[in-house]
């Protein structure tokens, strides 16, 4: 067999190669045996791409007329890079080729189909664009776009080798199957090869610590040969002191995920923040629910495949889950601190409002890792700042004041991370100014907060220990995920699975009577000034008002939840008392006011069953007599309430509740 021409003098020196056995034969089957026309080699910056590309270019050499290498790191333009390949396959020919592009890449196709070449282009990133438009070549760059899909549509018997961090986006629609086009993602380096890489750096440690090591730089080869190097210079060869010490992203390993960073677009950035806070594995539900600011659905669902593309983000343990890497995630902390510790200095308020430092939902030893890891070194470098105590609280609060000035929906987690902030700096919160806010994920269990001003506060998915005051209703949503509580001040607190959700001024005084929608997205308040509300609950909007000419004493959906029944208690009417029941369309449009029978004076609240057809609201003769009476002739009392599925609550004086069929009205009551 002839040697083939080979001009791969910018390919780099290999010295020592660990494992990668089976990605060799896989990129070897693919070059050699199945005539694949493009190969891509992707993976993170120093994963070692370069390297197994060198080791199979090596291999496979025998099988070629014509080797050539080429680094792309410094973006040269294509038309320079047709005239080297040419200049090395077929020099005479140049002399004869127009100086157009088309016939520079028309005549290379051309000595493809006649002879065998293998053509490797290393760091192919160099050419694609960073941030938003991921895979896409850079202006001025197009021509290699052309490149890539001239090399996949015509037919001819050589091999195209890429390697880079990123697919181009061309050659997407074109790989797998039968296609000539395949992509090989390298995961970490293998145990065995870390070992062996280790070895030779001769540094010492037990198996854990090995293990250990190799797993916080996810066996990646070039950010273990680094730490190699910082380990044998100043930890006397020894793991065990370097791993005490803590940190784990510094030097070039931190330029190398720099530069990544750098890449990524702000959706990406986001993401991959968001990640390093929560520290577990999560769906893109769970990522969604956290946004400061909401981001579609189809943005986040683009933003974290592009992660995965570029392999900074692996999957977890739970199907449809994803994390980061250990060095990934401690880098991604660190942009965190650094991020929001240089914004509090400047005044600024993005990475506060967009992130939160820590969760209330989050598990408690998630929750307390996120104080460890994010609030108290963040706490530290603010105090490096600003050395007098009073002058960091000072600034703390007066971001506070100026988060007041924003809108509710524009103060994201804002408020509730510098409370986080000053918690850790002050101990406790008490004798704040905290009117006006919207607090979402505050932690505030077993925190001092007396004299602590929340008027007008809005409280979304905190955590609290106290109760607020006197609770006169209460109601849990059909699926016994929501509870509700209106208190004797108008307030109405929800809480989401046992976790407080949201707190707000519902009326101005009592409220007496609440109800969940049966799809528990609506929740109905009637109160002692004769007002009816209807909330959403997720974000504690009012949707709908309605008035009673006397005080409220119960409300009720029907099962379906077209109609809304809301109560009066009685009231002096000639000989009697007499009790109203108000029939609402889910159109909160009155469609009937029913009247009670006349009772005497000395019977308190009867128990009566006013009959209507749903949807209609007209009474049938029936409704004109009480329901049931007592052997005394007295009207039988009854608690009718719903309880939390885990323990009891105090039952309402009176209630009003549909039949199952959504045809009756039941109002409930008792004696004084």
């Amino acid at each position: 067999m002839l040697q083939p021409r080979v001009d791969w003098s910018d390919a780099p020196v290999v010295p020592s190669f660990y494992g990668r056995t089976e990605e060799v034969a896989t990129l070897t089957q693919w070059v050699v045996e199945e005539h694949c026309q493009v190969v891509s080699v992707l993976g993170l910056g120093g994963i070692g791409k370069s390297a197994l590309a060198t080791k199979v270019m090596h291999r496979v050499a025998e099988h070629f007329e014509v080797v050539i290498w080429r680094s792309l790191r410094d973006a040269p333009e294509c038309s320079a890079l047709l005239d080297e390949c040419l200049q090395v396959i077929a020099p005479q020919a140049l002399r004869n080729v127009l100086a157009g592009l088309e016939q520079r890449l028309g005549l290379l196709l051309e000595y493809l189909r006649s002879m065998r070449v293998l053509l490797v282009l290393d760091n192919l990133e160099t050419l694609l664009e960073e941030g938003q438009s991921m895979g896409h070549m850079r202006p001025g760059y197009e021509d290699y776009a052309q490149l890539l899909r001239r090399m996949v549509e015509t037919e001819h018997q050589s091999c195209l080798l890429i390697t880079s961090r990123e697919k181009p986006i061309d050659l997407v629609p074109l790989e797998g199957g039968r296609a000539p086009v395949h992509a090989l993602r390298l995961s970490q380096l293998g145990v065995d090869a870390c070992e062996q890489l280790l070895a030779e750096k001769k540094i010492t440690g037990d198996p854990s610590e090995h293990m250990r090591l190799i797993e916080a730089y996810a066996g990646n080869p070039l950010a273990l040969k680094i730490v190699a190097q910082t380990i044998v210079e100043l930890f006397g060869n020894n793991i065990a002191p370097f791993l005490e010490q803590g940190e784990i992203v510094f030097g070039e390993v931190r330029e190398l995920l720099d530069a990544q960073f750098a890449r990524l677009s702000a959706a990406e950035q986001s993401v991959l923040l968001w990640l390093a806070i929560l520290r577990e594995p999560v769906s893109l539900e769970e990522l969604l629910a956290v946004q400061g600011t909401p981001l579609p659905r189809t943005t986040m669902l683009e933003a974290v495949e592009a992660l995965r593309r570029r392999s900074l983000i692996e999957q977890g343990k739970r199907p449809g889950s994803f994390t980061l890497q250990s060095v990934v995630l401690e880098f991604a902390t660190a942009r965190l601190i650094a991020g929001t510790n240089c914004e509090i200095k400047q005044g600024q308020l993005s990475y506060l409002i967009e992130q939160s430092l820590t969760l209330a939902r989050s598990p408690a030893y998630v929750r307390q890792t996120q104080v460890r890891l994010i609030v108290v070194p963040l706490l530290l470098q603010l105090r490096s700042a600003y050395p007098e105590r009073t002058d960091l609280e000072e600034h703390l609060l007066a971001l506070l004041k100026r988060l007041r000035a924003r809108a509710d929906y524009a103060q994201g987690y804002g408020p509730a991370n510098v409370l986080a902030l000053l918690r850790e700096q002050r101990g406790h919160l008490r004798g704040l100014d905290l009117s006006r806010l919207s607090i979402r994920g505050a932690y505030l269990q077993g925190v001092g907060m007396q004299d602590t001003t929340l008027s007008g506060a809005i409280l979304q998915d905190c955590v609290w220990t106290s109760t607020f005051g006197a609770i006169w209703a209460v109601a849990v949503s059909h699926d016994g995920r929501y509870w509700a509580a209106g208190s004797r001040r108008g307030e109405i607190w929800v809480w989401d699975q046992q976790t407080l959700h949201l707190v707000w001024q519902a009326h101005s005084d009592v409220v007496r009577a609440l109800s969940f929608s049966p799809d528990g997205r609506r929740l109905a308040s009637g109160n002692y000034d004769g007002m009816v509300k209807v909330w959403d609950v997720e974000y504690g909007a009012l949707l709908w008002s309605g008035s009673h000419t006397s005080n409220i004493s119960g409300i009720a959906y029907s099962p379906d939840g077209n109609l809304l029944a809301s109560g009066e208690p009685m009231r002096p009417s000639g000989s009697g008392m007499r009790r109203r029941a108000r029939f609402l369309r889910r159109s909160r449009i009155l469609m009937r006011s029913l009247p009670s029978p006349g009772v005497p004076m000395d019977t308190f609240w009867p128990v009566a069953v006013w009959m209507g057809r749903s949807g209609s609201g007209r009474d049938s003769r029936a409704s004109q007599q009480p329901a049931s009476r007592s052997s005394r002739g007295t009207p039988t009392g009854e608690w009718d309430w719903p309880f939390p599925p885990t323990g009891a609550c105090l039952p309402a004086r009176t209630g009003t509740k549909p039949s199952s069929s959504g045809r009756s009205l039941v109002a409930v009551s008792s004696r004084r």
